[in-house]
C-alpha cells in the first residue's frame, strides 16, 4: 500500500535501542515496539531538526491502494453483511510524530500557517486512503488519532477550530460527496466535550470512545445523543483490567441503559485490550450486549 520516502536520522540518538525493535513509517517516523505494549513509541521524525517541509521525500497519493485493487474484497464482505470500514490516520497525530510533540503544539498556536501546511501535506495521503476505500464500496470510514488529554484538548478549542476543524470538515464533506450514505467515525481518546458540537458540525456520525475516565457520559448523551452516535463506553483503563466477568456484565447493562436510550450507541471497549484483561471479561461484553439486544 505504501512506498517509503527517503529519510535519515542521527544514529547517535538511536544507538542505545536494539535494532530488531526499531521500524519506520512512510512519514519517516522512527518507531520502537515494546512486547508488552501494542502501539509503537516514536523516537524521531523528519522535522525534529529541520522545519523545511520540502526536505523530505513525501509519500504520494498514488502510493495508496487503488479503489480497483480493493473493490473485490470490499464487495465480498458487503455481500456477507459485514460492516466494511476503511481506516485512515488523523493528520494531527502524524504531525506530532513528525515534529517534536511540544513544538508542534506551539506551531499550532504561534505559526498556524506552518502547522496547517504540514497537516495538509499529510492529509493529501491519509485522506486518499479513505476516499479510495469509499470509492471501492466501503460503508464506513474511521479516522484515528488522539488530539485530547484526559482533562482537555491538546490545544485550546479556539486553536482546534482554526487549525484542525476545517481540515476534518472538508474531509467528511468530500467523503459524503462520493457516497452520501457513508458513515464517518472519529476516534480520539481524552476529553472531547468542548468540541463535540464542532465534530457534529464537521459531519461525523459517531465518536469513539467517549472515554469514561474523561467525559460525563450521561451529559454527553443528554446534550448530543440525538445527533451523534456514541461508540465505546467500556474502559480498558479503569474497568476491564483484572476485572470479574460478572462485574463487566452488570456494567454493560448499566451502560446500555444509560447510553442506548432511543438508539445511537455502539457498545465497545474504549481502546486496545491489554494483556491484563481476562478473556472472560472480553467475552462478557459481547455476550451480555448480544443478550440484551435480543
Amino acid at each position: 500500500m505504501w512506498t517509503s520516502g527517503a529519510w535519515s536520522w542521527p544514529y547517535a540518538r538511536l544507538s542505545r535501542f536494539r535494532l530488531e525493535r526499531r521500524s519506520a513509517s512512510c512519514y519517516g517516523v522512527v518507531l520502537l515496539k515494546h512486547p508488552n505494549f501494542p502501539q509503537h513509541h516514536r523516537v524521531y521524525g523528519p522535522f525534529y531538526d529541520s522545519e523545511n517541509l520540502d526536505h523530505f521525500d513525501w509519500p504520494e497519493p498514488d502510493d495508496v491502494e487503488s479503489p480497483q485493487a480493493a473493490a473485490a474484497a470490499i464487495a465480498r464482505h458487503n455481500r456477507e453483511g459485514l460492516c466494511t470500514l476503511v481506516p485512515c490516520d488523523n493528520p494531527f497525530k502524524i504531525a506530532y510524530f513528525m515534529r517534536p510533540y511540544e513544538e508542534f503544539l506551539i506551531d499550532c498556536l504561534t505559526r498556524p500557517e506552518f502547522a496547517c501546511e504540514l497537516l495538509e501535506r499529510i492529509a493529501t495521503v491519509e485522506f486518499t486512503r479513505a476516499m479510495n476505500g469509499v470509492r471501492a464500496g466501503a460503508r464506513c470510514v474511521m479516522i484515528f488519532g488522539d488530539f485530547a488529554h484526559q482533562q482537555e484538548l491538546m490545544v485550546s478549542p479556539a486553536v482546534f477550530r482554526r487549525v484542525l476543524k476545517p481540515l476534518l470538515a472538508g474531509f467528511v464533506a468530500r467523503l459524503k460527496n462520493v457516497r452520501p450514505e457513508v458513515l464517518v467515525f472519529l476516534h480520539s481518546d481524552g476529553n472531547l466535550t468542548s468540541v463535540l458540537e464542532d465534530l457534529i458540525e464537521c459531519g461525523f456520525d459517531a465518536v469513539h470512545p467517549i472515554q469514561p475516565e474523561c467525559m460525563d457520559m450521561a451529559v454527553v448523551k443528554r446534550r448530543f445523543g440525538d445527533r451523534l452516535t456514541l461508540f465505546g463506553g467500556v474502559s480498558v483503563q479503569s474497568e476491564l483490567p483484572g476485572s470479574d466477568p460478572q462485574v463487566i456484565r452488570a456494567l454493560v447493562r448499566r451502560r446500555i441503559e444509560l447510553l442506548g436510550q432511543n438508539g445511537g450507541f455502539i457498545l465497545a471497549p474504549s481502546n486496545s485490550i491489554m494483556p491484563d484483561v481476562p478473556t472472560a471479561s472480553v467475552l462478557a461484553i459481547y455476550e451480555e450486549g448480544g443478550r440484551i439486544r435480543k
